[in-house]
């Protein structure tokens, strides 16, 4: 989930605690907001790329929510 959305849920959206309780400045926490990271599983995590969008293998195995195979033609 998006770091804000961690923070509404732990922390009833305060920048502030969730500061506090990681040790860092609000400011870091904007920076981290600022940069998209995420949160998986209650591990921060940093974007390092964008991965290059391929069709998945022909296995049957079903795309994400929200994604769609692209049909040529």
């Amino acid at each position: 989930m998006k770091l804000q959305q961690y923070i509404d849920l732990f922390y009833d959206g305060s920048n502030t605690d969730f500061a506090v309780a990681q040790g860092v400045k609000p400011q870091q926490v904007t920076q981290w907001k600022n940069n998209g990271f995420i949160v998986v599983e209650h591990v921060l995590y940093s974007p390092r790329r964008e991965l290059a969008e391929v069709e998945p293998l022909k296995r049957n195995i079903p795309l994400p929510r929200g994604r769609e195979r692209k049909t040529k033609g």
